[in-house]
This record gives structure tokens, C-alpha cells and sequence, in this order.
């Protein structure tokens, strides 16, 4: 299904977007709405003729029958309009589902690498599936409870008015106090609703962790602890939930109750009326008599029991309202303008990697000053310096990831300029991590594209490792490639990095977990590509930095040194280094 189906609005930061994006499903909806709930009264008012013309010496079978008929008829028609109606409010829902939950991976896609680190992710996940998926089912009940609860309510109002104005006004008191009983619940549902949404985050975040960690977790003898922490959780969640869902539902037999106490007037006058015969105003509609019958006060009682019913849903409409708040709330830090994504085919031709006056600082520490370094295509650079030297804020600072002083440039337009999608189209990026997802070998590498993965996997030394399994490149390597050995893992993501040919490739520590001879063979295959790509290469193993045009050498006070292996045999900072990772 192409992307353009699922509709998003402008500014999905006002609620009002999400209607006005849907104007004529809801248009569908409040004709559907108003016809079923208006044409309702056709059961009490049929109802009502159908006993008067029972009791009626004067009718006969075939008027009965013809009565019957075009009752039958009148219900099948209200409730084709309500099937009608509630197809058109679920169609509404669920699209405004899928707008909220595009808006909010709109979102997640701008966040920066930090922000989504300080992101707990099962509670972002209850976030973007269940509070969506809860605040627009809040919405979706208020709609439909508008229609079934507060038009009916109002159209039973006014026909009971017809009828008698005294009687209906002693009757409403009920009513009146059964909605304010509906009212006041609200807050205690919200509050309750707010808690069992906050327990159930925490417990997706509690399933995540100790499903993801359960090695280390068994390993350091924690399986019993954390079952212990997760049971007390659960019934943290389940004594939450049950809360909210016995309060939201006894919200509604206690108003129906309250609102039925109105038959006790109508029980004494209404009869009155009857054995009286009393006169009916000449403007009511629906009555076969025009004076006060059995079917008369049949239609007005069932009337009056229909809106009492009705009175009372609105502790429904409450509850749905304040359960679906306690969702939407969650999610608002989530609504942000949606920022169009523009596909960008990669950079061809050459590459400039301009570095000038540049500087970066970390927790008010310069860490890199006045850095001047221009790299060009084909040109591979080792970035090498002691832990907290600034080699991870470079990265960041080319990948846009964080702010940097002076200028950096690709191609003379500066980074902080470029999209995210230029920056893709330039970069390719194979991060500390191997950073590989539950699929297959080949989805791991190839992301989609078609290309064959073969020649990479060779280039990467790892064909042996794929003729073992049976499945070859289908066989699926688990969540963060957990069914591969920590080299296989390293292998597989230079293989990405080898696939998707970008102008810069950046490759932060990528032999961390392979030997020495594979890494040659690695960078030999590197060095076949060298037109292709400019490589800038940050590690901590120094073994191969002699095959590098240029050592950035950081030192983490500012100071840089550039040149190449050679020139650093004077150096103490890069001897040491180069020593520790002998040793490794």
C-alpha cells in the first residue's frame, strides 16, 4: 500500500487537523447519526398505535397487519442507518489511527540520537500503539455517543414536551441528577484510567528489558528477582486496570438507576391521564387518538424509558472521554508538524570533506579546536586519540547530530544546512555497534534494495560463515544479530557498509571483534574501492593505520595532530596508543 492512503494533516499539533482532514466521513456520520437516532422514535410511537389498535373494536386484521408491516419496515430502515453510522465512525477511527501513528514515527524519525536514547522503549511503545489506539477509541465513543446519546437525548426531550409539559418536568428531575451523577464520576475514571496506562508502560518496558538482556540477566543469576519484579508489576497493572474498568463500568447502572426514579411520578399522573381521558394537545404526532389511551401513555412511558437509558449513557460518554484524555495527554509531546521526506538518489562525482576553524566542545571542555583538514575522493583518514578525545563528537558532528563552531562542509555547503536526506545521500555510516535487527542476512545488508549481497559478503570475508547455514543469506540472525558470533556481527554490518556505495564512508571502530588477518583482508578490499569512496576510519586499533593517507591524532584538550604513521614516531600520545592496542 502506497504511503500517499494513509492521510496526514497539516498540523497534526491541533486536534482540530484530525477532523478537518475527515470532513466528509463526518458529514456521512452526523446524517447517518440523525437519521437513526430521530426515526428511534418510530418504536415507541408504532408500539403505542399497535396497542391502541388491538384494544380498537373497530379494527381489522388487515389494518393491524398493514400496522405491523410498516413497523418492521421502520426498523429495518433505523437500523440500516445506524449499521451505517457505525461504519462510518469506525472508518473514522481507524484512519485517524493511522494519521496519529504516521505523525508520530514523523516525530521519532526528527529526534536526535540522544533524544531517543533518554526514550524508555516500552514505554514509546505503549505510547505510539496503545495510547493511539486508546485516545482515538475515546474519541471514536464520544462521536458515537454524541449521536446516540446527546440528539436522541434532546429529540425524546422536546416529544415528551408535546405531550404533557407538567408531567415531563417532575419526571426530568431524575434525569437531571442521573447526568450530573455521569459528571461527577468523570474525574475518578480519568484518574484511574491515567494510572493503568502509566502501569501498563512500565510494564512494556520491564517485558522489553528482561526479554532483550536474558543472557546477561541468567548469566548474573537475576531470572528470579526480575520474575519476582515482574509478577509484582503485573498485578500492579492488573489491580490498575481492574480499577478503571469496574469504575467506568458502574458508572452506568448508577445513573440508570437514579434516572429511572422519574417513573414514579409518571406512574400516578400518566394512569391518571388514562382512566381521565385526558385531552392530548393537537400538535402530537404519531398518536392514533387524540385524548389519553393505553397506547398513548405505552408510547409516552416507553419514551420516557428510552431517554432515562439514554440519560445514563452519558456516564458513558463521560468515561469514554476521560479514559481516552488520560491516553491523549501521553502522547501530546508526540504531535509535531509533519517534515516531508524526500528521496534522494546517492551523490555521484567527486567529494570534498572540509574542516575549517572547526571546533567542539563536551561538557564545557573543548575537545577539538581550530581543526583545518580538507579530504578529498579516494583518500582514507585514521581517527585515533585516548578515551573522551572527541572521536565520537566528529562523528556526530558530520552525521548532524549534535551543534560544532566554525565550519564543515561537504562539497562547500555546510552540514548544519544540509537535510538529513542530503546526508544520506552523501553518507553511509557503520557505527560502534553492528546494529543489526531480526531478519535475514540479506535484509540486513541490502535494506530493501535488490542488489545481489554475494560479492560483499566475499568482500567481508564471509562466505564460510554463510555456506554453514542452511538457509544461506535467508537465515535470519536475531534480534541484534544475537545468533552470530560478536565477529560475524562486525562482518555483516561492513558488508552494509561495502553494499550501499556512498561518497563518505564513516566507520567507527568496525575490527574491534575480528582478527588481524581478516581486518587485512577487509582493508584490502578497501583499498580496491578506493576511488569509489572517501574513508575516514576511527578505531583504536592502530595495527593497519600505516595503510592510511592521514592520522587525525586527537588528544582531547583541543590539540590535533595530522600526518601520516610516519610522522608519528615522535609521538608519545600515538606510541602509547599504538602499544595498548598491541596488547589487546
Amino acid at each position: 500500500m502506497k504511503n500517499a492512503t494513509i492521510k496526514i494533516p497539516k498540523n497534526p499539533e491541533k486536534l482540530s487537523s484530525f477532523f478537518c482532514l475527515r470532513w466528509a466521513v463526518l458529514v456521512l456520520i452526523a446524517i447517518t447519526g440523525i437519521r437513526y437516532n430521530v426515526g428511534m422514535l418510530a418504536n415507541p410511537i408504532f408500539l403505542g398505535r399497535l396497542i391502541d389498535g388491538i384494544e380498537s373494536k373497530d379494527s381489522t386484521r388487515k389494518s393491524i397487519g398493514f400496522l405491523l408491516i410498516s413497523y418492521v419496515s421502520a426498523i429495518l430502515l433505523i437500523q440500516l442507518a445506524r449499521a451505517l453510522k457505525r461504519y462510518y465512525v469506525r472508518r473514522f477511527a481507524f484512519e485517524t489511527i493511522a494519521s496519529r501513528r504516521a505523525c508520530i514515527f514523523n516525530t521519532l524519525r526528527h529526534k536526535t540520537t540522544k533524544e531517543l536514547e533518554k526514550e524508555d522503549i516500552g514505554i514509546l511503545s505503549s505510547k505510539r500503539m496503545g495510547d493511539v489506539s486508546k485516545a482515538v477509541e475515546g474519541r471514536r465513543k464520544v462521536t458515537t455517543e454524541i449521536f446516540d446519546t446527546v440528539v436522541l437525548f434532546f429529540v425524546y426531550i422536546v416529544y415528551l414536551f408535546l405531550f404533557d409539559y407538567k408531567i415531563t418536568l417532575l419526571s426530568l428531575i431524575s434525569i437531571v441528577f442521573a447526568v450530573l451523577a455521569s459528571f461527577l464520576f468523570r474525574k475518578i475514571i480519568y484518574k484511574a484510567s491515567d494510572k493503568s496506562r502509566k502501569e501498563n508502560a512500565i510494564l512494556n518496558q520491564l517485558t522489553y528489558d528482561y526479554s532483550d538482556n536474558a543472557l546477561l540477566y541468567r548469566i548474573y543469576g537475576r531470572d528470579k528477582k526480575n520474575e519476582e519484579d515482574y509478577d509484582k508489576q503485573l498485578c500492579l497493572y492488573e489491580r490498575a486496570s481492574r480499577k478503571a474498568q469496574v469504575l467506568s463500568d458502574v458508572a452506568l447502572p448508577i445513573s440508570q438507576r437514579i434516572g429511572l426514579l422519574g417513573l414514579l411520578p409518571l406512574r400516578y399522573r400518566g394512569t391518571g391521564y388514562v382512566r381521565q381521558s385526558k385531552t392530548l394537545p393537537p400538535y402530537v404526532i404519531g398518536t392514533s387518538e387524540n385524548y389519553w389511551t393505553i397506547g398513548v401513555f405505552t408510547t409516552y412511558l416507553e419514551t420516557f424509558v428510552l431517554l432515562s437509558k439514554k440519560a445514563c449513557h452519558t456516564a458513558k460518554l463521560f468515561s469514554s472521554r476521560e479514559s481516552g484524555l488520560a491516553s491523549y495527554r501521553r502522547i501530546i509531546p508526540l504531535r509535531k508538524k509533519i517534515t516531508p521526506y524526500t528521496e534522494m538518489d546517492a551523490q555521484k562525482g567527486s567529494v570534498v570533506l572540509s574542516f575549517t576553524d572547526f571546533t567542539l566542545k563536551s561538557e564545557d571542555k573543548i575537545r577539538i579546536k581550530n581543526l583545518n583538514l580538507t579530504l578529498k575522493d579516494g583518500e582514507k583518514l585514521g581517527i585515533t586519540g585516548p578515551i573522551a578525545s572527541g572521536k565520537t563528537l566528529l562523528r556526530k558532528a558530520i552525521l548532524k547530530e549534535i551543534p560544532y563552531d566554525g565550519s564543515l562542509t561537504i562539497n562547500g555547503k555546510e552540514v548544519s544546512r544540509r537535510t538529513r536526506e542530503e546526508l544520506s545521500s552523501y553518507l553511509v555510516y557503520r557505527g560502534h555497534q553492528a546494529n543489526l535487527f531480526t531478519d535475514t542476512i540479506q535484509n540486513n545488508i541490502a535494506f530493501g534494495d535488490d542488489k545481489d549481497v554475494m560479492p560483499y559478503l566475499k568482500k567481508v570475508d564471509f562466505m564460510e560463515d554463510r555456506n554453514m547455514r542452511n538457509e544461506k543469506e535467508n537465515t535470519i540472525v536475531g534480534n541484534r544479530g544475537i545468533k552470530l558470533s560478536g565477529g560475524q556481527q562486525e562482518r555483516l554490518s561492513l558488508a552494509r557498509a561495502f553494499y550501499h556505495q556512498k561518497k563518505i564512508r564513516i566507520l567507527d571502530d568496525p575490527f574491534n571483534r575480528v582478527d588481524l588477518s581478516t581486518e587485512n583482508t577487509i582493508l584490502q578490499n578497501l583499498e580496491k574501492e578506493r576511488s569509489a569512496s572517501l574513508v575516514l576510519l576511527i578505531s583504536h586499533r592502530l595495527d593497519n593505520f600505516s595503510q592510511m593517507d592521514k592520522i587525525l591524532l586527537l588528544h582531547g584538550d583541543g590539540e590535533y595532530e595530522i600526518g601520516k604513521e610516519e610522522d608519528r614516531k615522535n609521538s608519545s600520545l600515538y606510541c602509547s596508543l599504538k602499544q595498548k592496542g598491541d596488547n589487546k
